[in-house]
């Protein structure tokens, strides 16, 4: 159920992100990509979501996205430095 949560948790917050991206155009391609993503999530792989990693999906919107999205390009490079710290 703990794994259930921050899954839920982290489709919140890429909604979140989408009202950070300027862009319309790029706002709305992010967003379909989001959808398409937990419609995928939901449908198919529901029963995967122990193996649900955060983190990986986060790398993944940070190298597609990252650019149009300040807090979450902010967190990449503090949770970096925090590995080398």
């Amino acid at each position: 159920m703990l794994k259930l949560n921050e899954w839920s948790k982290f489709h919140k917050q890429l909604t979140e992100w989408a009202s950070e991206i300027s862009d319309v155009t790029i706002r709305q391609q992010y967003m379909n990509e989001c959808i398409g993503k937990l419609i995928s999530h939901n449908s198919n792989n529901i029963h995967l979501i122990d193996q649900f990693s955060i983190e990986k999906e986060k790398e993944d919107i940070y190298k597609r996205w990252g650019q149009y999205i300040p807090s979450l390009l902010q967190e990449v490079r503090n949770s970096r430095l925090e590995k080398l710290l």
